[in-house]
């Protein structure tokens, strides 16, 4: 019996680890229309920057966010 609640725990642990959600955009300047790169973005503890054409990419848990770019 211990073994079996043992792995229903264990599959519940891994089935949370797969429930991610990937955040895509891109940065851009709102008059020229042109990609910004290098801008910081981040979503609590998560963090990245937008590359040379000005996308991103972050990997989080599902939920309402809110994103700060500098």
């Amino acid at each position: 019996m211990k073994f079996i609640t043992f792995f229903l725990l264990s599959f519940c642990f891994i089935w949370q680890s797969f429930a991610q959600t990937s955040v895509k955009g891109r940065t851009i300047d709102s008059q020229t229309k042109q990609p910004i790169p290098g801008v910081s973005v981040s979503i609590q503890t998560f963090e990245t920057k937008s590359d040379a054409k000005g996308n991103f990419e972050l990997t989080v848990a599902p939920g309402d966010y809110s994103i700060i770019m500098v």
